[in-house]
């Protein structure tokens, strides 16, 4: 996901979180940028503003994760922000598909569409992996970075693709 941060109330957390569990209640997997800031002790509650290194290791952090994903969500709001837009041009360049949240919350019913599945069936399996099997959350790894800098969080699936995903 990737949407608006900075200069809006809790820096959008509870945004993130109600995307966040929109898309864990139809099937997919992941990776929040609100969740991975909580882990390295960011509490938008009780902080005004992240530091400047915090920031850097939270780009070096999203772009390497965003990597790992077949597709990207786009958060309300996302044009107008610097991190979401360059994400969004980072997706684009490696070829994610790019959804907008607001379209899938309204499209995200078993409307059918021209292959025959359901909008929702077609967007967890093609989107987020989850073609056949028991998908599992993904393990969090939190590795200590140079000295003087936070820690750094990496997203590691632990439901592997099926082997004949790419016939499906």
């Amino acid at each position: 996901m990737a949407g608006p941060m900075t200069g809006i109330e809790l820096y959008n957390f509870p945004e993130f979180d109600k995307a966040r569990d929109f898309l864990w209640e139809i099937g997919c997997k992941v990776i929040s940028p609100a969740d991975m800031d909580r882990i390295l002790g960011f509490d938008p509650r009780e902080q005004l503003a992240p530091s400047k290194s915090f920031v850097q290791d939270a780009i070096k952090r999203d772009l390497d994760n965003l990597q790992q994903c077949k597709s990207i969500v786009m958060l309300d709001g996302w044009e107008q922000s610097k991190g979401a837009c360059a994400e969004h041009a980072v997706a684009e360049w490696l070829g994610l598909e790019i959804y907008e949240m607001e379209e899938l919350r309204t499209e995200a019913g078993d409307n059918e569409v021209e292959d025959g599945k359901s909008y929702k069936a077609r967007f967890t399996a093609l989107v987020h992996n989850t073609l056949g099997g028991e998908w599992q959350p993904p393990t969090i790894e939190v590795k200590e970075g140079p000295a003087g800098k936070l820690h750094y969080v990496k997203y590691v699936p632990n439901s592997p693709l099926p082997e004949d995903a790419a016939e499906r």
